[in-house]
């Protein structure tokens, strides 16, 4: 038959015999077997160790808030240690567990068993973690709190768990950290003014679904050394010192609906990270939206990038990368594409930015289709050395300087592009921009040239329709 053991630090008759009454939370666990309940009133206790399995332990009523001292006991690691499974801990506050003076350790809840369930816990001030699960698996943590540890909530070789609706504030390092993780899901969870929100290191294939890091000092979600193949979907970064989002040697992830605002550096930022996925993903007041450095075959469609201090959407040294549907506006620049080969861009939008809706730079055999670059400050699309590029059916409007402007880039094939009532040229070709290829495009109402060509040569013009350009067809004869 289960038992329900009682403590209470303040009751005379604590430890009286045959009354299951203790004035210790470990004497009651050391006296309980599996499946029995432990209620425990207010007061101030010592650390416990639980090696009983199937134990509840819980506080005895909603505002009793019963509290485990590391004080009380100097020489105990940890406040509440489970090595059992099948453990209930809800409702206790850990504070202050530490041991030593200069090389300090100590957390306040240390797991190593299984299937065990943490409910509306507070661990403040441990050393080191305030929830710490080591070689677990299919744990339950809601509704718990983790103030001013070094890292609020730590898994290490970890997997299956689950992490709902937590809380980690003012810890020195991370809110939530994960190493050598895997298949572990956490929702709804807050971490704020912490060094790094959330960080993943060498954990692959976890769930991070409605959560939030609020002006940590580094970066709000790290996913770092081969963390991959995870979801990340509908989470919120904002106010954070470095990233919003930083995939660092992280591939085959997808990351739908997040957001990225008021980041001290980018909104998401992805280096050397492969095949990832990304959609629907907002990204605004950051320096850039969506950075890429050294990162191949990753897609992102329907995205979208405003009001960051330099580029909506950057890419540097990457390789068969696919942008669809993206939206970049009232950014430095909208669209950067650098050092970076066989990438497409189809039917992205680029619109008041302060300079180029679409740069592309050391940039060759990309597929550029249906893209619309309006209002921008300088050209909608500029190339400079770029060559071998196919460009068709793109739109450049309203644009500050040329709508389609070539430095020195060669060997592309424009083919069915509009430039409409820019305040430049239609088309520009300039300074060694030699052997392209302008087919059936159309240059109407622009300021200067329809098609402006200077210091090139051998270019194919046919049948490209000029109208109503304030300078005329072409600097040259046979290009309209």
């Amino acid at each position: 038959m289960l038992t329900t053991l009682t403590v209470d630090i303040a009751d005379p008759a604590a430890n009286d015999p045959g009354d299951n009454l203790y004035a210790q939370i470990q004497e009651a666990v050391d006296a309980a077997s599996e499946g029995d309940l432990i209620k425990v009133h207010a007061g101030i206790y010592n650390p416990i160790v639980i090696n009983t399995n199937n134990l509840t332990i819980r506080e005895a009523r909603r505002s009793s808030n019963p509290v485990i001292d590391g004080d009380l006991n100097p020489g105990h690691e940890n406040g509440v240690e489970v090595n059992a499974n099948g453990v209930t801990v809800q409702g206790l506050t850990v504070q202050d567990t530490s041991v030593g003076f200069t090389s300090r350790t100590g957390n306040g809840f240390f797991v190593t068993g299984d299937n065990n369930t943490f409910i509306d816990n507070t661990s403040s001030d441990s050393a080191v973690f305030g929830f710490y699960l080591l070689g677990t698996e299919n744990n339950t943590l809601v509704a718990n709190t983790a103030i001013g540890n070094s890292v609020g909530f730590s898994l290490s070789n970890s997997s299956n768990n689950t992490l709902k609706g937590n809380t980690a504030g003012d810890n020195s390092s991370e809110g939530f950290r994960l190493v050598d993780s895997h298949s572990n899901t956490l929702k709804g969870n807050t971490a704020s003014d912490n060094y790094s929100g959330f960080s993943l290191i060498r954990s692959v294939n976890n769930s991070l679904n409605g959560n939030v890091a609020n002006k940590n000092a580094f970066d709000g979600f790290l996913l770092g050394l081969g963390s991959d193949g995870g979801a990340l979907t509908r989470n919120t970064a904002q106010g954070n010192g470095s990233a919003g989002f930083h995939l660092d040697q992280s591939s085959n992830h997808t990351l739908k609906g997040n957001s990225a605002y008021d980041s001290g550096g980018d909104g998401f930022l992805f280096g050397l990270s492969d095949a990832n996925l990304l959609k629907s993903n907002t990204a605004s007041n950051n320096r850039r939206g969506f950075g890429f450095g050294t990162s191949d075959s990753n897609t992102l469609v329907s995205n979208s990038a405003i009001n960051n201090s330099a580029t909506g959407f950057s890419f540097n040294g990457g390789h068969g990368n696919t942008l669809k549907r993206n939206t970049a506006s009232n950014n430095r620049y909208g669209f950067i594409i650098a050092n970076s080969e066989g990438n497409t861009l189809v039917g992205n939008s680029s619109s008041n930015n302060i300079l180029n809706g679409f740069r592309f730079s050391g940039s060759d055999d990309n597929t550029i289709n249906r893209n619309a670059a309006s209002g921008n400050g300088s050209s909608g699309f500029q190339f400079t050395l770029s060559d071998g590029n196919m460009i068709r059916g793109n739109w450049a409007i309203s644009n500050g300087e040329d709508g389609f402007q070539f430095n020195d880039s060669g060997d592309n094939t424009l083919l069915r592009n509009w430039a409409l009532f820019n305040q430049g040229n239609g088309f520009s070709l300039d300074d060694g921009s030699d052997h392209n290829a302008l087919l059936k495009n159309t240059a109407i109402l622009n300021a200067g040239y329809a098609v402006l060509v200077d210091a090139v040569m051998d270019n194919l013009f046919d049948d490209n329709f000029c109208l109503f350009n304030g300078l005329g067809g072409s600097n040259q004869p046979d290009v309209c």
